[in-house]
């Protein structure tokens, strides 16, 4: 992956953190988790860990300013970095892959973060799937060439 590439996945991950925080994108008061899944869908591009790494290791200190424990930024730190190993090693296709990534990501981020609110807002939880799933395809598909989509 060349600089030109690095600088702009960099921007590309710095950005979905500030959509993250924008109340505008928010469906019925669920927002997507923009950074989880751009990293999931950059979990497929790069070759080498180490630059994949650096888009987790950004991603994550955008989420997070202040210090202590996170149990929701641990979940995607933990399975945005899973994601660059099961994403090529899971036996369906790149598409399935991705959304079962996804899916996986939000129910381990609240599962860390508060796993009450799984059973107590199932709705709200299901929500945030489908708005994830939703963006991380529509991310996968801005973001892949024809050649990788065929990899996977």
């Amino acid at each position: 992956m060349g600089l030109v590439q690095l600088t702009g996945y960099s921007l590309l991950v710095v950005l979905a953190g500030f959509f993250q925080q924008w109340p505008l994108l928010a469906v019925n008061g669920i927002r997507a988790n923009f950074v989880m899944v751009l990293l999931i869908a950059l979990a497929f591009i790069p070759d080498k860990f180490y630059e994949y790494l650096w888009f987790v290791v950004l991603g994550l200190f955008i989420l997070k300013f202040q210090s202590g424990f996170d149990g929701a930024l641990l979940g995607v730190g933990l399975i945005t970095i899973a994601a660059f190993w099961l994403g090529r090693e899971m036996p369906w296709h790149w598409i399935v892959n991705n959304t079962a990534l996804v899916v996986a990501g939000t129910l381990v981020v609240y599962i860390l973060a508060k796993p009450s609110f799984i059973l107590s807002n199932w709705l709200v939880v299901l929500g945030e799937i489908i708005y994830n799933v939703i963006i991380g395809t529509l991310l996968f598909f801005a973001l892949a060439s024809d050649e990788r989509r065929s990899k996977f």
